[in-house]
């Protein structure tokens, strides 16, 4: 069977490594895939290319490239001639659904990520697409979402296919793993005592992460455990100086770790993980991979984080940096051996319902389903 992904981009992002962990944990005996970015190449190309699937770039570039995307795909759809076209994100969901249309090509799943969506957050393209996406919603044969949230949220702009499907993100649980062994390691890197408590928050830069939220938590963690350090990683976080402005109060018990290649590694130095998003959040990859590195999690109420993460860590309020630092302080304060029995609680949750060889199947069933229909 021959699938051919499209998706707005390959830079590291959660809907761009959730594609990249399911092509790559697909039955290749059965399933052939294809992966077409409409944008240029970027970071996650090369992981999907490593595992000998192909990468196409359509290297378009705002409004003006829409037509020449569509057209462009147009002739690979009626060239590869795939069983399933398998859209990711709004633009991509726009660009496959025409060309699809245009090609002959009736098979189409559409993949959305987002929940709580608010519009005024993001540029009027990308408002312009959920809107007309809505309106189109019932072109496609199914409709894929990673959470209950992310159906409400775009159920509330209009989204009415013909089936939703509810698909939750997976993880490499050997990849993402407890590595004690390189626990003091990581934090000499870092210029973090062997002793330290470390709280760290992963997430690119982008306002629903709330990185504000969380420097403001951490000045008050400190007022509690002085001792404590904390960790910054993601795309774009170290260049924001709003961000490194915020941060001067920690002073040198704040550090940048810019975007990791190696995160289950840098997992192995964290007692706490934080996801503290007041937006947005569907199905967080980041409090997942580190549940799955035996990390317990404080994450706000925001998507489906609470359904995640369930008794082996802390939920709080979004917005309200008061409760997260006393979540956080919490964990901090609870002897290590309970701290580590709840990270290991979060590394059960995970190997018994978000494997991604179990989530792989799910994506392999429901095409082999859709592939029936005429």
């Amino acid at each position: 069977m021959r699938v051919i992904h499209v998706i707005t981009s390959l830079r590291t992002g959660g809907a761009e490594m959730m594609l990249a962990k399911v092509v790559t944990s697909m039955d290749r005996s059965r399933f052939e895939s294809r992966v077409v970015s409409l944008t240029s190449r970027r970071d996650v190309a090369a992981q999907i290319e490593k595992a000998e699937i192909p990468v196409t770039s359509l290297n378009a570039s705002g409004l003006a490239g829409f037509l020449p995307a569509v057209y462009k795909l147009r002739r690979i759809l009626r060239r590869e001639r795939p069983d399933i076209v398998q859209s990711w994100l709004p633009h991509a969901d726009l660009v496959a659904t025409a060309a699809s249309v245009l090609s002959g090509s009736h098979r189409l799943i559409w993949n959305v990520r987002n929940a709580s969506l608010d519009l005024s957050a993001y540029p009027w393209t990308a408002r312009w697409a959920l809107r007309l996406l809505g309106v189109l919603s019932r072109v496609p044969r199914a409709v894929i979402h990673n959470s209950r949230a992310g159906r409400d949220a775009h159920e509330s702009l209009g989204f009415r296919p013909r089936r939703w499907e509810l698909i939750p993100n997976g993880f490499d649980l050997h990849r993402f793993r407890p590595m004690p062994e390189q626990r003091v390691q990581v934090r000499e890197e870092h210029g973090i005592p062997a002793v330290a408590p470390v709280v760290a928050l992963v997430a690119r830069n982008d306002p629903m992460k709330a990185h504000d939220i969380f420097l403001r938590a951490a000045i008050l963690v400190r007022f509690s455990v002085p001792e404590t350090h904390f960790l910054l990683a993601g795309p774009g976080v170290s260049e924001n100086e709003t961000i490194r402005t915020l941060a001067e109060p920690l002073g040198s018990h704040v550090h940048f770790a810019g975007n990791v290649g190696d995160m289950p590694r840098l997992y192995a130095g964290v007692d706490v993980a934080v996801n503290c998003s007041t937006y947005g959040e569907a199905f967080s990859n980041a409090v997942g991979e580190a549940m799955a590195c035996g990390v317990p999690c404080v994450v706000t109420d925001v998507g489906d984080s609470a359904d995640l993460v369930a008794d082996s860590g802390r939920i709080v309020p979004p917005g309200d940096a008061v409760s997260l630092a006393e979540a956080i302080v919490q964990l901090l304060n609870m002897p290590q051996a309970v701290r580590a029995a709840l990270g290991a609680r979060g590394r059960k949750r995970i190997e018994g319902e978000f494997s991604i060889e179990a989530i792989a199947r799910r994506y392999e069933a429901l095409y082999e389903d859709v592939a029936t229909l005429k």
